[in-house]
């Protein structure tokens, strides 16, 4: 089933969709004896840097929280002469911040560019990309992109209980039943994100495996 039809969202807010704060998911620590029930979490393991950081991103505001982790690195590097292995960071995106590791398809479908105000500056008019990704060689993409911060190491994670919302909120104004859309969601996620159950549940796992927390919005 195809989901390639921007009319579908048209009388929607995309900011009201994805501006929701993640629900809460089962699913215990690892750690200490206890079970996770299966559920994978390559994110956090070889967490041998001397300096680990976790970014809670709720909102694209402007592309501010990936300049803001770009230069967390660099200040690490120019002021306390460390290279980015020494240095881990989890970019956790929910709610908002889901714009930032969507793919293109999500972007034109859901007119992302149009409802949260980004212009495409190879266009001029409002983004059907995501120019936050970094995949494409068009001019004028946003730097530094999430492809930029994945090449220094930054692992970037997808909120599932804010997509399967997302999804529940778009089936009322379509024929499309919400898990196909949940599916598509999650087919579309840049390569290299890793979806969790839940942010809330993430990042208390984060803190626990001894990761700062920062709230950047």
């Amino acid at each position: 089933m195809r989901l390639g039809r921007r009319a579908f969202v048209r009388d929607i807010s995309i900011g009201a969709l994805l501006g929701l704060a993640p629900a809460t998911a089962e699913g215990a620590p690892n750690t200490g004896g206890f079970s996770s029930k299966g559920i994978g979490e390559p994110w956090l393991r070889d967490l041998a840097a001397r300096h680990k950081q976790f970014f809670d991103v709720s909102a694209l505001n402007g592309g501010n929280p990936l300049r803001r982790a770009a230069s967390f690195l660099d200040i690490y590097h120019s002021s306390y002469g460390l290279s980015d292995g020494d240095v881990t960071v989890v970019f956790g995106a929910h709610s908002g911040g889901l714009a930032f590791i969507l793919g293109d398809r999500s972007w034109a479908s859901f007119g992302l560019g149009r409802s949260l105000s980004v212009t495409d500056p190879a266009s001029g008019n409002a983004a059907e990309r995501n120019i936050f990704a970094g995949l494409d060689e068009r001019a004028s993409s946003f730097a530094p992109s999430v492809k930029d911060l994945q090449r220094r190491g930054v692992r970037f994670l997808a909120c599932q209980q804010s997509i399967i919302r997302l999804a529940t909120q778009l089936e009322l104004t379509t024929q499309i039943p919400s898990s196909a859309i949940k599916d598509s969601l999650l087919a579309d996620l840049l390569p290299g994100v890793t979806p969790v159950p839940a942010m809330i549940v993430a990042t208390n796992r984060a803190q626990e495996a001894g990761l700062a927390y920062a709230y950047l919005g």
